[in-house]
């Protein structure tokens, strides 16, 4: 090509000097340039995609499906994501009594916890945690003990409470046992409270394993801190009068809100479905109706305030409610039910299984018959594989948890694509993808779509991030077509590179996120085609 062109300008000057300035003119502008070939880095090449069908065993993936919850493995509970071969669980739960972290004014421990975390990090998962300050007897060993009455917040806390005009009292003979009950508006309550979790908010900031930051593995943090387990409910005690002055205010549940809010700026926080069962619904029920709307409407830098249902494949009519007939009129004419059912949009929905078998049988065919129903209805992206009353040994429960944790979630694929197969002398390249999220929530968590370049030895000589953003890409009937331009750097040798695409956390914790995509490597990325660089 260089000789054919040097022939052609060598005639074009010939003409122009026969003709002069005038006329290299009009050569110049009438003339058709010689044709030079299209450059090849200008073609686009489809990748070959194959989407993994939904009929298939479903695949382990971040922030959703069933994940470890009360130290549930082996028997205890179900084989995911199939029997016979079940796989680590990427996310992790447990929950704790204020007593078994802190004992005094001041004075905690942090053995239990720090095992649990560092347990998370070496199986790879994320860690979320809630705080019990009321735990009754019948479910929770290794309580203090008052006048013959379980205790499970510090001592410290029920001394000073007993010292203010309105005391903690007991609820005595329940069904669950007998055990004190904090005055849920003594300031020495509200006080402690915050500072249990600031505590644990600083040691999740200063703390690390095998150089892993604690702050780097955690999944979400319950808002708990009032009624029974902290699940914002007052059963067993829902028959006894309290004591005059007791019954928690709106300002001091909203305090109990803020002090997680305050503690835990930057992590997802999620709250119990309880604090919807407001006073107006129910007059059994114990949260004032502002309770419930600002649980609803608020938010810290992180984002909005997800919600969890411990009782999870209840067919129960009363759940309605609590939730999609909710009738409370929040700030600014916006329905509570509305805000609730739309949750799932921008905060995670979770929670654990009811835990009696029987129960979650009832008006079906066996245990947890109606868990993917409902899964789907409230866009659930997890709950706890525990507490399963003995259902985890029936096959018929094993198969529907299998697909109520199948169902849970979103489901990123990339359904076609294109590229530049040649990068040329100008160093670009274009990337087109189509996405598309078919499950029934998005991903919460942040993430980069990341294009590598790979040489022949497998090294990654170059990487760019996609302008995609995964965080709180909803579920859609129709493909996202993302276009993608880039500069590679001159510095890459000329040669033949593979094109991957991988889906890294920007702090490095997790391992990459998985696409319902088949061809996925051993180091989480997925190959898109080759490519020359010129």
């Amino acid at each position: 090509m260089k000789h054919k062109v040097r022939t052609w300008l060598m005639i074009a000057g010939l003409i122009v000097e026969a003709l002069g300035c005038g006329g290299a003119i009009e050569m110049m502008s009438t003339v058709t340039p010689v044709p030079t070939a299209t450059p090849s880095s200008t073609a686009m090449t489809a990748m070959a995609l194959s989407v993994i069908p939904y009929s298939d065993p479903d695949y382990v993936a971040p922030g959703r499906g069933a994940h470890y919850w009360l130290g549930t493995e082996g028997a205890l509970a179900v084989q995911l994501p199939i029997s016979g071969q079940p796989e680590q669980t990427l996310d992790r739960f447990e929950r704790y009594k204020w007593s078994q972290i802190e004992s005094d004014t001041g004075v905690f421990s942090w053995s239990l916890f720090d095992s649990d975390v560092k347990a998370a990090i070496n199986a790879g998962q994320k860690f979320a945690f809630g705080i019990s300050s009321l735990c009754p007897p019948l479910y929770c060993s290794n309580l203090t003990v008052v006048n013959g009455v379980s205790l499970s917040y510090p001592l410290y806390v029920h001394n000073q409470i007993q010292a203010e005009s309105v005391k903690d009292w007991t609820a005595l003979n329940t069904a669950e046992g007998s055990f004190w009950i904090p005055n849920w508006n003594s300031t020495h309550y509200l006080s402690a409270w915050s500072r249990l979790l600031n505590a644990i908010a600083a040691h999740i900031e200063t703390s690390t394993f095998n150089g892993i930051r604690f702050k780097d593995a955690i999944a979400w943090v319950d808002v708990r801190g009032f009624g029974t387990y902290g699940e914002w409910h007052n059963y067993p005690w829902d028959a006894l009068v309290p004591p005059a002055g007791t019954t928690a205010t709106a300002s001091s549940l909203i305090s109990i809100i803020d002090a997680s809010k305050n503690a835990f700026p930057n992590f997802q926080l999620v709250g119990l479905l309880g604090t919807f069962a407001a006073t107006s619904i129910n007059s059994q029920y114990i949260i004032p109706p502002q309770v419930s709307c600002y649980l609803a409407q608020t938010r810290n830098n992180y984002g909005e305030i997800g919600w969890r249902r411990d009782n999870w494949g209840t067919n129960a009519s009363w759940l309605a409610q609590y939730v999609e007939s909710n009738p409370i009129v929040c700030s600014g004419g916006a329905l509570l039910k509305d805000l609730i059912m739309n949750k799932w949009k921008t905060a995670p929905i979770t929670g654990e299984p009811n835990g009696s078998a029987s129960t979650a049988a009832s008006g079906g065919d066996c245990a947890f018959y109606d868990l993917e129903r409902e899964v789907r209805f409230y866009h659930a992206s997890s709950f706890g594989n525990g507490n399963w009353g003995g259902a985890q040994s029936q096959t018929c429960a094993q198969n529907y948890i299998r697909a109520a944790s199948k169902a849970t979630g979103y489901r990123l694929q990339v359904n076609a694509g294109s590229y530049s197969p040649v990068v040329g002398i100008e160093k670009s390249i274009t990337i087109k993808l189509a996405f598309r999220n078919t499950g029934i929530a998005p991903t919460y968590e942040n993430w980069n779509v990341n294009y590598e370049l790979k040489n022949n030895s497998g090294t990654v000589v170059w990487s760019g991030i996609s302008s995609m953003v995964l965080k709180l890409y909803l579920p859609e009937s129709s493909d996202r077509n993302i276009t993608d331009q880039f500069t590679i750097p001159q510095s890459i040798p000329a040669g033949n590179y593979s094109l991957n695409l991988v889906i890294r956390e920007p702090s490095g914790y997790r391992k990459p996120l998985p696409l319902a995509n088949t061809g996925r490597a051993l180091d989480g990325s997925y190959f898109l085609g080759s490519i020359r660089v010129e």
